[in-house]
């Protein structure tokens, strides 16, 4: 795996962050796996380039400067000009990229970049009833990005003087504009001196805040463009997952509720008339057979909702869906199919290649691997290495479409870390919530169990929990890793130092 990150590492964009030349993309299966593998093989070089990517991508005209989330691409190589349409998929991965990028830096530039993007979510892409929408168009009233787009006059009818000049420096907007004769906000240029510091000056973040409040205020009386609010299965299954990250780390009740909201209804909504999962939902109905990266994202996206509220109910649902998945997909040597067998096609063609969304059989296998170290399942294990031995040689060959498979091998190579936390009471231990916010493990797993509740072998994480207690009435965390396990703690200083333990003897043994 580090290898094929070394190849990739020939493809980066130094200036101006990112993969290639224009049309520029995010590719965020290539910025997760430079994060795993920067972490877990001590690569700081692939760190610094997401980060750097991250904060380049922030400041471009990609990302929607005013109402939050992120354009689809960019025309050029500096994430200037975007092609204007959003995706739900797209925001849904950078949600979760820019949050681990929080936790390795600390940089609120990012932190906000969370905050505006779910907002957008909440505002634009949230159906009523649970569910997220799919795309938001690029035009509106016939125009490529009419609605997002700012002359200087309609700035100075919005805000005062004051407030639309301290927007026109921020932004250094000009009469001239830089799209079709008009102002894609953007801070790519090198700031004025009275920005160069600004996450340190609250009063001014305060004066930028509420001017660009106002601009979202009357942007939103704009005709919008038109929104594809198709419901679809895979994509919210990423978005849902994205959402109980946010909350593991920024602990807002609101991202909660978003993703369990949405787990709820596609699982209660999006059943065709048998009974099987469906892909999409329009206009109150359920309709098209489910996929393998439905089944795989939604899998995905309820593991990470269990390490969020811990609701056993999550992990009993993603191991049913895990286990369909293998019925309906598999082609019993490791390779899967994208769709079942009931399109009467002549070939059934295979999943394995990456587009704007990671594989479905990455994601699966990724599932596998995560619901073995559950539930210690063997089975499930050895389906996760069927599959690697399966795509080995197209991994070997071509590292920049089979990117989340290799993120797969390293997961398979490196193994789980597990946290499994004992407490007596129902509020989640502080200790877990401080993991949550302040580590990121490219490769763990929580589980908690209140030690007052009834006998926790019948848990599907049970396994876990089996012969361990609370010390001394406190909290108690058990970390293993490659079985070997560490001892127990009960304060985060001590689990701290057991996490740096981890990471040293993944450094000494060659991870």
């Amino acid at each position: 795996p580090l290898r094929a990150a070394q190849q990739l590492y020939q493809n980066i964009d130094p200036q101006n962050g990112g993969f290639g030349k224009a049309p520029k993309f995010p590719n965020p299966s290539l910025l997760q796996l430079f994060l795993k593998l920067g972490i877990t093989h001590h690569q700081s070089v692939l760190v610094d380039h997401v980060l750097f990517t991250l904060k380049q991508m922030a400041k471009g005209g990609i990302y929607d400067q005013i109402g939050g989330g992120f354009h689809r691409y960019s025309t050029d190589a500096h994430w200037l000009v975007p092609h204007f349409e959003k995706m739900l998929y797209d925001n849904a991965q950078l949600l979760e990229i820019y949050t681990i990028g929080y936790q390795l830096s600390g940089f609120e530039g990012f932190k906000e970049v969370v905050r505006e993007t779910v907002a957008y979510i909440a505002r634009e892409m949230a159906a009523p009833n649970g569910g997220f929408y799919a795309t938001q168009d690029a035009d509106s009233e016939g125009v490529e990005g009419k609605f997002f787009l700012w002359r200087l006059p309609e700035i100075s009818e919005v805000l005062n003087p004051e407030a639309a000049q301290l927007i026109r420096d921020y932004y250094q907007l000009t009469e001239r504009g830089n799209f079709e004769g008009a102002n894609i906000l953007n801070r790519l240029a090198e700031p004025l001196e009275i920005f160069n510091d600004v996450e340190h000056h609250p009063q001014l973040q305060h004066r930028l805040k509420e001017a660009k409040e106002k601009l979202l205020q009357a942007r939103e009386k704009r005709v919008k463009p038109f929104r594809d609010e198709k419901i679809i299965t895979s994509w919210n299954g990423l978005m849902i997952g994205a959402l109980a990250y946010v909350y593991q780390v920024f602990g807002r009740e609101a991202d909660y509720q978003l993703a369990r909201g949405a787990a709820e209804f596609i699982l209660g909504s999006l059943r065709l008339p048998d009974g099987s999962l469906a892909r999409i939902y329009k206009d109150g109905q359920a309709k098209v057979e489910a996929m393998l990266d439905d089944y795989a994202f939604l899998a995905q996206g309820l593991i990470t909702l269990y390490e969020a509220d811990f609701n056993q109910m999550w992990l009993r649902r993603s191991l049913e869906l895990m286990e369909r998945a293998m019925q309906k997909y598999s082609d019993g040597e490791g390779r899967y199919y994208i769709i079942g067998d009931t399109h009467n096609l002549v070939a059934r063609p295979l999943s394995g290649y990456d587009q704007a969304i990671p594989s479905g059989v990455a994601i699966h296998c990724q599932n596998l691997l995560r619901l073995a170290a559950f539930t210690g399942r063997k089975d499930l294990y050895q389906e996760a290495v069927r599959i690697l031995t399966a795509y080995s040689r197209e991994m070997e060959k071509e590292s920049w479409g089979f990117a989340s498979l290799i993120g797969s091998l390293d997961l398979y190579y490196q193994g789980f870390q597990e946290f499994t936390f004992i407490s007596e009471g129902n509020a989640v231990p502080e200790i877990l919530g401080k993991l949550r916010e302040k580590s990121y493990i490219p490769y763990r797993i929580l589980a908690w169990h209140n030690s007052l509740t009834p006998d926790g072998t019948a848990h599907p994480a049970g396994a876990l929990f089996e012969n361990r207690g609370v010390i001394q009435g406190k909290p108690t965390c058990y970390s293993c890793s490659s079985n070997k396990c560490l001892e127990p703690v009960t304060d985060w200083e001590h689990l701290k130092t057991s996490i740096n333990d981890f990471q040293n003897n993944l450094r000494n043994s060659g991870g």
